[in-house]
């Protein structure tokens, strides 16, 4: 409630304003992913939406850590819903979310909570074993995966110990 004539004391004349609004951002609500969801990479992730006007376009964007990263869809209609396959060089992180855009106006969007892509799923270990002249010693090599952030090694492994004769 304004109160012009206790502002305004001064003032005599008449007085005539306009009021205006805009949306800032929660044109949109992601429904799915939801938050602290684990996705793999390689597989399918379902994005679940409600807001906006049928017959709008809608862009779909991963973002990682406040930065967009992916393009899913530059122009989507906004039914509610895509399928979307999660591509095999995304970056393993907690911090990813979803963005969807009114593409006639980028500032009514939508933003996602925090949900999490994996990496490979679990490690693997190899055991090999070298033998020569009855002695023999075992050599382990080791991939971390899971999604733990470290991803492949790039690092050349060593070479495993020359058995003793």
């Amino acid at each position: 409630i304004w109160k012009a004539q206790e502002e305004l004391v001064n003032f005599k004349g008449q007085i005539i304003f306009e009021v205006r609004a805009s949306l800032l951002g929660g044109y949109y609500t992601i429904t799915d992913p939801k938050a602290s969801a684990r996705f793999k990479k390689k597989k399918l992730m379902s994005i679940n939406w409600t807001g906006g006007n049928a017959g709008e376009r809608v862009k779909i964007e991963l973002v990682r850590a406040g930065v967009p990263d992916i393009t899913i869809s530059e122009s989507v209609g906004n039914q509610g819903n895509y399928i979307w396959t999660i591509p095999k060089n995304t970056k393993p992180s907690k911090s990813y979310q979803v963005k969807i855009s009114n593409t006639a106006d980028l500032t009514s969007q939508g933003l996602s909570k925090a949900f999490r892509i994996k990496g490979k799923s679990g490690a693997g270990i190899v055991v090999f074993t070298l033998l020569a002249g009855g002695a023999g010693a075992a050599y382990v090599l080791s991939q971390e995966g899971g999604g733990g952030g470290n991803g492949p090694i790039d690092e050349a492994l060593p070479l495993p110990p020359i058995p003793q004769q």
